[in-house]
């Protein structure tokens, strides 16, 4: 059994999308743990102990 003329083209064109959203993913996950890794290198150069940030304790207490 044959496949349907516009079979193949729409393979192909499924293929290049594909390619295309993975390779955006990739890049998005990419940045995401470059930026993961700054910060933690950050934390390194300052010293800062894990878990010693409490939230809302940085707020600014009105006059």
């Amino acid at each position: 059994m044959a496949a349907a003329p516009g079979a193949y083209k729409a393979m192909l064109q499924v293929s290049e999308y594909v390619k295309r959203t993975l390779g955006e993913e990739l890049v998005d996950l990419t940045l995401a743990v470059n930026a993961i890794n700054g910060w933690n290198r950050v934390n390194i150069a300052f010293q800062m102990a894990a878990g010693h940030y409490k939230a809302g304790s940085l707020k600014m207490k009105s006059a």
